[in-house]
């Protein structure tokens, strides 16, 4: 994905009449729908190839979005040009797979990920926040938390969504996102959740956000 921009143009432009795909469905749409799709795979080699490939994709629309703002600086003219070409395909592909993105790797930190996984996952989400405005990230993230896999209770999902804000407002770290995970993902694996919930581990937990995590 960073290294051929001008082949995820053409993938970006193909077309096929027998899905009667238009002008922005071609192929790499399917292959970002396809990777957004195996984030819910428990098997980590093909979870982590997923994230890891999403991943590609929004660091190339954050380097597009900076070229075009003159923040970045390309030697190549051509590479330049290319960037700013694959821009709106970029930026349609992510918005097309965003919420889906969203809820499936806060879900996989609710116990169901492999613990392998949990670093690439909190990166992507953590780039995923940060390349998006709150509008466009805010209802996936009310929706993950509130599903009935997040079992730590009300206060930890109020917390919860207050670190995921930080994130998106660049107040946060991926270092600290990570630790997040690794936080929720623990908590979920107990035999008696229901008591995690209401117990010491999940007060720590929610503690930690308050004052550890704002640093």
């Amino acid at each position: 994905v960073k290294n051929c921009p001008m082949l995820l143009i053409q993938l970006s432009h193909s077309h096929d009449s027998k899905n009667d795909l238009d002008e922005n469905s071609g192929m790499f749409l399917r292959t970002v729908e396809a990777a957004a799709s195996c984030l819910k795979e428990n098997e980590a080699d093909a979870a982590r190839s997923a994230m890891l490939f999403l991943l590609a994709v929004v660091e190339l629309q954050e380097q597009s979005r900076s070229v075009r703002h003159g923040v970045e600086a390309i030697d190549s003219s051509s590479l330049s040009t290319s960037l700013a070409s694959i821009e709106p395909v970029l930026d349609a592909s992510i918005a097309h797979v965003r919420s889906v993105v969203i809820i499936g790797l806060l879900t996989g930190a609710c116990g169901s990920y492999p613990r392998e996984v949990l670093d690439p996952a909190a990166g992507l989400l953590h780039a995923i926040l940060r390349s998006s405005s709150n509008e466009e990230c805010e209802p996936s993230v009310m929706i993950a938390v509130q599903q009935r896999e997040f079992l730590l209770g009300d206060d930890a999902r109020v917390v919860s969504l207050a670190l995921l804000s930080r994130c998106a407002n660049g107040n946060a770290t991926k270092s600290v996102l990570m630790d997040f995970f690794s936080d929720i993902w623990s908590m979920h694996q107990s035999d008696d959740i229901g008591a995690v919930a209401g117990g010491d581990v999940v007060a720590n937990f929610i503690q930690k956000c308050k004052v550890g995590f704002a640093t």
